[in-house]
């Protein structure tokens, strides 16, 4: 529920610029809106993290 809150309260301070939605990992996102973007983290949320030699 608090993922929605957030996204719309992001999505309506930038409603006249094209908004960007990432999924980071199971639990993060990131938004973006020209050349701000913000990483949201979800939390008590039991979601794998990504590992790999990129993100360890």
């Amino acid at each position: 529920m608090l993922s929605h809150i957030v996204v719309s309260v992001m999505l309506c301070t930038v409603s006249c610029e094209p908004a960007e939605i990432r999924v980071w990992d199971g639990d993060s996102i990131r938004l973006g809106a020209g050349h701000q973007t913000e990483a949201v983290r979800i939390f008590n949320i039991d979601a794998p993290e990504i590992e790999g030699p990129l993100h360890p």
